[in-house]
């Protein structure tokens, strides 16, 4: 599992005024459903945070890569 946490600042008029974090969580499983999906998905949902869910399969790796993608 590995995560990636990125800033993006708002600004307007030379000031800046809000930070928007990106949080990309990646799991790499043998199988498309991993078991610690069931923990991602009850810490963002404990935290009220709405993420999307997305995977794909990495040819080289010969694993899938299952993606988290919400705003903090």
């Amino acid at each position: 599992m590995e995560y990636f946490l990125v800033d993006h600042p708002i600004h307007a008029d030379g000031i800046r005024y809000l930070d928007i974090k990106d949080l990309t969580i990646r799991v790499y499983s043998d199988t498309e459903v991993s078991e610690a999906e069931e923990k991602i998905q009850d810490v963002l949902e404990s935290e009220e945070l709405r993420w999307s869910r997305s995977s794909e399969y990495i040819e080289e790796l010969l694993l899938w890569a299952i993606i988290y993608k919400t705003e903090v």
